[in-house]
C-alpha cells in the first residue's frame, strides 16, 4: 500500500510501522496500522506526551498528511509523510529488508522439539526418514554398491 500521490511522488507505507522523533521539545510516536474491512484503509497515528504526562493521541483514517495537521499547528512546515518517516529512502530499506527477513525465517524448518502436535511430529519424522533414504541411495551409487546391473546391494 503506497501514499497518495504527490507532484508524481508516493512511498510505501509498511503495516504496524512506527518511528519516535522529537519535535518542537515532544517526543511524539507515529504509527501505522492496516485497516481491513470492504477495502484496506490506513490508519496514521500520532501519539505524544504533554506537559502533564498525559498521553495523547490523535489518528486520521485518510492519509499521514490528515493526521500530521491533527496535531502540529496550522502554519507549520513539516509534512505528515516526513513526520512519519515514509519519505526516508534508509528507512524504506531496512523496512524492506526486516520484511524480506521475515519471510525467510518463516519458511525455515522448525526443529523437531519446536513442534506441538502429533501429527506435526508423524510428518517430520515421515521427511527426514525420506530425505535419509535419499541420501543413503546416493551414497551407496556413488560408492558402488551396486550389482553389474545398478541394483543396489
Amino acid at each position: 500500500i503506497y501514499t497518495r500521490k504527490e507532484k508524481g511522488i508516493n512511498y510505501k507505507v509498511p503495516n504496524n510501522y512506527q518511528v519516535k522523533t522529537t519535535l518542537s521539545g515532544l517526543t511524539v510516536l507515529c504509527k501505522t496500522q492496516y485497516q481491513f474491512s470492504r477495502k484496506i484503509a490506513i490508519k496514521y497515528i500520532i501519539e505524544w506526551t504533554d506537559e502533564n504526562d498525559q498521553i495523547k493521541s490523535r489518528y486520521s483514517l485518510s492519509s499521514a498528511r490528515a493526521a500530521g495537521s491533527l496535531f502540529l499547528k496550522p502554519n507549520s512546515q513539516v509534512a505528515g509523510t516526513i513526520l512519519f518517516g515514509l519519505d526516508i529512502n534508509f528507512l524504506q530499506q531496512m523496512r524492506e529488508n526486516i520484511a524480506q527477513q521475515s519471510i525467510i525465517s518463516a519458511n525455515r524448518k522448525r526443529y523437531f522439539t519446536e513442534l506441538t502436535s502429533q501429527s506435526q511430529k508423524n510428518k517430520h519424522i515421515t521427511m527426514v526418514g525420506k530425505e535419509i533414504a535419499a541420501q543413503t541411495l546416493t551414497i551407496l551409487k556413488n560408492n558402488k554398491f551396486t550389482t553389474p546391473s545398478e541394483e543396489i546391494i
